[in-house]
């Protein structure tokens, strides 16, 4: 949840966020509470209505629906069944590009003539949150200035080549995920690993191995 927000308000967010589909979330329904070594998972139900037409699966591989009569025999995946390479995900290779950037469609060619399947995600329309880009830098063991894409016109407008020095980590990955247009691309996350550009032989290990 973000600060100040509400839990019928993060429940829209996150749907959106996670599903692309757009929800209209009606009454509670009750909570569970999970328990492990480290911590509690307390879970709140509410019954919800989609409004969208079909689901967009972004961040994972799977979705299913839980009827109200099902809620109490719901078992949460919980910590010790989730894949954390990702800092939570399990997902098959997410790309995200910027369409009219030759660089990938360069890629994104690599990927089909080699029968690579993807989730396609458009940078600027849907661009990397604080949350996924925190996850994503830590795990691609590159330094935060190199996800920012320094040939573009926005990162010279805002003249970042000389600001960057002066600002915090927080305040970097806030203002990549302002601006699609400010992180570099294409990338590519899956289980394996999470690549930023492309240089074909990076992308075959990934991906082909």
């Amino acid at each position: 949840m973000e600060k100040n927000e509400s839990y019928e308000r993060a429940l829209i967010r996150e749907i959106k966020e996670e599903l692309n589909a757009d929800i209209e979330v009606n009454e509670y329904i009750g909570e569970s509470i999970y328990h492990y070594p480290e911590k509690d998972i307390k879970l709140f139900f509410y019954e919800a209505k989609l409004l969208s037409e079909k689901i967009e699966l972004l961040e994972h591989e799977s979705y299913k629906w839980i009827t109200k009569d099902g809620k109490d025999k719901y078992e949460y995946a919980g910590e010790d069944k989730i894949v954390f390479d990702l800092g939570g995900m399990n997902m098959q290779n997410l790309f995200i590009e910027y369409p009219k950037c030759s660089t990938c469609q360069k890629a994104k060619k690599w990927l089909e003539e080699n029968d690579i399947k993807f989730d396609d995600r458009h940078i600027v329309e849907n661009n990397p949150t604080e949350e996924e880009l925190s996850k994503w830098i830590k795990l691609s063991n590159k330094e935060i200035k190199n996800w920012f894409n320094t040939s573009g016109l926005k990162y010279r407008e805002l003249n970042l080549k000389d600001k960057l020095s002066s600002m915090s980590d927080t305040e970097k990955i806030k203002l990549l995920a302002s601006d699609g247009m400010l992180v570099k691309r294409p990338i590519i996350v899956n289980d394996k690993g999470i690549l930023i550009g492309f240089k074909e032989k990076e992308w075959k290990d990934l991906l082909v191995g």
